[in-house]
């Protein structure tokens, strides 16, 4: 899932080593989901569970990541994919620049 590690509790999150793609780091964010079923960010309650409070207080605020403590995986890719690249075998590129792509363009996003 790609925002798991973001609305899991603080209990388990703080206690436990994240394997993510997700490299949020900001404590206090949003869901950046276009699927609504998938927004944490959205109030919800359940009578009997959690003393019926936001079930949102149980994940408190931390990151989706922190680095030294979780593991960021690149998303996975087939071999299949680089097979007829025309770098194989070549050196790599010198790069001076990172770019890290979280998901989603937006195209299928909510208004």
């Amino acid at each position: 899932h790609d925002e798991g590690a973001c609305y899991m509790a603080s209990e388990v999150y703080d206690t436990a080593v994240m394997l993510t793609h997700w490299g949020r780091t900001e404590a206090n964010h949003t869901s950046g989901t276009a699927y609504w079923m998938d927004n944490y960010t959205m109030p919800a309650a359940w009578p009997g569970w959690n003393n019926d409070q936001d079930w949102r207080a149980v994940y408190g605020s931390h990151p989706c990541y922190t680095p030294g403590k979780d593991i960021l995986l690149p998303a996975h890719k087939h071999i299949w994919d680089f097979l007829h690249s025309p770098l194989q075998g070549r050196p790599p590129y010198v790069r001076d620049i990172l770019f890290f792509f979280r998901g989603d363009v937006g195209k299928t996003r909510d208004p």
